[in-house]
């Protein structure tokens, strides 16, 4: 089932793999995200990726710590625009 209101407004881009076959085995997509090349094709753009790229180097929102009741407003903000990228 499809949204009728998209959640953001940005531009995105597939990276080619260099190797058009998957990877072999279960991996996640933090796994996979160095091991298929991507890493290495992107060089040093900036990505911006959703909150499952922990520790990947990845530009990921700012979460909430363990007993924090609320994020700062600056990283409230931060979250925001990063869902305002324009192409």
């Amino acid at each position: 089932m499809t949204s009728a209101k998209p959640r953001c407004s940005a531009g995105m881009a597939r990276v080619p793999r260099p190797e058009p076959r998957p990877l072999p085995g279960n991996r996640n997509g933090c796994k996979a995200w160095g091991l298929s090349g991507a890493k290495d094709a992107v060089g040093r753009t900036t990505v911006i990726a959703d909150g499952g790229y922990r520790d990947t180097g990845l530009v990921i929102p700012h979460r909430r710590e363990r007993g924090q009741a609320k994020l700062p407003d600056w990283q409230e903000e931060h979250n925001t625009s990063q869902l305002r990228v324009v192409p």
